[in-house]
């Protein structure tokens, strides 16, 4: 009798979404709000890509998108 080695294999899926524009800040400009901001703006496309595209690729999730902060 063999027995495999190897774990089952499954497809990786990856989705890339537009480009995040981000403004390039002297030192003196960067702020923890303008950090703050883009983290948000992060965070929004974050999940807008995850929702556009989560019942075609994650069809048996348990669960929705969670961002821990």
């Amino acid at each position: 009798m063999y027995y495999w080695l190897l774990p089952r294999s499954h497809p990786i899926v990856c989705v890339v979404g537009k480009p995040i524009p981000v403004k390039q800040l002297k030192p003196e400009e960067i702020t923890t709000e303008a950090i703050a901001n883009l983290q948000k703006e992060y965070i929004q496309a974050l999940q807008e890509l995850f929702d556009r595209h989560k019942d075609k690729y994650a069809k048996d999730r348990k669960s929705d998108l969670e961002i821990v902060e």
